[in-house]
C-alpha cells in the first residue's frame, strides 16, 4: 500500500499533511479526498464563513499531485426560490 499526502491549499496559503495515509487504490484516494474537503467545509460552516477558494491536493511520495478536490466541487449549494 503507498502512502499519499492530504494538503489543504488554496493560492496563497497551504496546510501540509505531515504524516500521510496509506491508500491501496485511486478510488479510495478520490473518496478520502472528497471526505476530507466536506469535514473542512462543515468545520468552517459551523464558525459562519465558509471559504470555497480552498482545495484538497493529494501528493504520492515523490510530492507529485496525484488527486485534486475543489471545495465548490465538494457541495451542491442549493438557493432559495
Amino acid at each position: 500500500m503507498a502512502k499519499f499526502y492530504f494538503h489543504l491549499r488554496d493560492h496563497t496559503d497551504q496546510l501540509l499533511d505531515p504524516e500521510g495515509v496509506d491508500c491501496p487504490t485511486a478510488k479510495v484516494i478520490a473518496t478520502k479526498a472528497l471526505d476530507a474537503a466536506r469535514d473542512c467545509i462543515s468545520n468552517d460552516a459551523q464558525d459562519g464563513t465558509i471559504d470555497m477558494r480552498y482545495r484538497i491536493d493529494v501528493e504520492d511520495a515523490s510530492h507529485r499531485i496525484v488527486h485534486t478536490v475543489e471545495f465548490e466541487d465538494a457541495v451542491a449549494i442549493t438557493r432559495a426560490a
